[in-house]
């Protein structure tokens, strides 16, 4: 065992057992120091056991529940993020991606449909595939899927691989709206979006 100089190993294991003592003797102090309110955000979960016809009125119900659509996308452009991380011959087990890692392309078509519906005056599916600067129809494609129903779900859907500039001509940079930790981001300067909102979609 490599000896501490000036140290035995008792005065060690002494030294080391009063700074935990010290450290427990803290917790209870800072545990009770108050914090200041978190931000908080309205959140809609749902159970839905297929993709099929039951997907639509369970997702427009969450939607409802946050509030509505329609006061967020209403005459807006609308940037949806949606994952495509990997290759599309990529498997977990015999499973195809979109019942694994990817969105699901149901999940996909359903928002942009309510989106639609909601309002919303341009739609853009937005992602940077995997080491890939095809147009995103042709990297979907790969994996079997009908972009064209996507591009179809509304009025003025576009797709975007945003891993290079696309068919804008040059880069914006801007500060979302609300701040937090993403205070600066360069979006393509032909999908600015007059308000930026999020969705996510996660399968647990």
């Amino acid at each position: 065992m490599h000896q501490c100089p000036g140290y035995t190993r008792r005065q060690w294991m002494s030294a080391v057992t009063a700074t935990a003592g010290a450290l427990a003797g803290v917790r209870p102090t800072l545990a009770a120091t108050p914090l200041a309110t978190p931000p908080t955000a309205p959140v809609a979960i749902a159970r839905c056991n297929s993709y099929g016809k039951e997907l639509a009125p369970i997702m427009e119900k969450m939607f409802d529940q946050l509030g509505g659509l329609g006061r967020l996308v209403a005459g807006k452009t609308v940037a949806i993020k949606i994952n495509l991380t990997g290759s599309p011959n990529q498997r977990m087990g015999y499973r195809p991606a979109e019942l694994a890692h990817w969105t699901h392309p149901a999940v996909i078509g359903t928002t942009v449909a309510l989106m639609g519906k909601a309002g919303a005056k341009r739609i853009r599916l937005l992602e940077s595939p995997w080491n890939n600067a095809d147009p995103l129809e042709e990297y979907m494609m790969e994996a079997n899927w009908d972009a064209g129903s996507l591009l179809n779900a509304a009025a003025h859907v576009e797709m975007e691989n945003t891993n290079f500039l696309g068919n804008a001509k040059k880069y914006a940079v801007f500060t979302p709206p609300g701040g937090g930790h993403m205070r600066r981001r360069v979006q393509q300067a032909a999908g600015v979006p007059v308000g930026l909102h999020h969705v996510f979609f996660q399968r647990i």
